[in-house]
């Protein structure tokens, strides 16, 4: 599924390993290529706070996003991530929005 991607808010690790979310890099990615990336700059904020938000251009329709740490070796360590956005509609169906003049004749469960 498609969909339209507005921010991604991310929240750091509270506990033992909250130091190492510095700068994650933020991609939203639609049939494998990169449609837009984003960077939230600094230390990811814990839970228990707003969190760290990143934005996307109005365009970016994605069907998965990826996070990252760029040029770091050590464990991704987050506490929550949420997404926002909305689902796109499949406009590869066979349904038809108008009905047509002769009803159905098919069993409807």
């Amino acid at each position: 599924a498609d969909y339209l991607v507005d921010s991604v808010t991310m929240f750091n690790r509270s506990d033992c390993c909250n130091t190492g979310m510095v700068d994650p890099v933020v991609t939203c990615i639609k049939d494998s290529a990169n449609v837009d990336q984003q960077t939230y700059t600094g230390l990811l904020p814990n839970w228990g706070t707003d969190g760290g938000t990143v934005t996307f251009g109005k365009n970016a329709v994605c069907d998965s996003i990826r996070i990252e740490l760029v040029g770091v070796t050590e464990y991704l360590q987050l506490s929550q991530v949420y997404v926002f956005g909305r689902a796109l509609l499949d406009t590869t169906s066979d349904c038809t929005a108008i009905p047509s003049s002769a009803p159905s004749t098919a069993d409807v469960l």
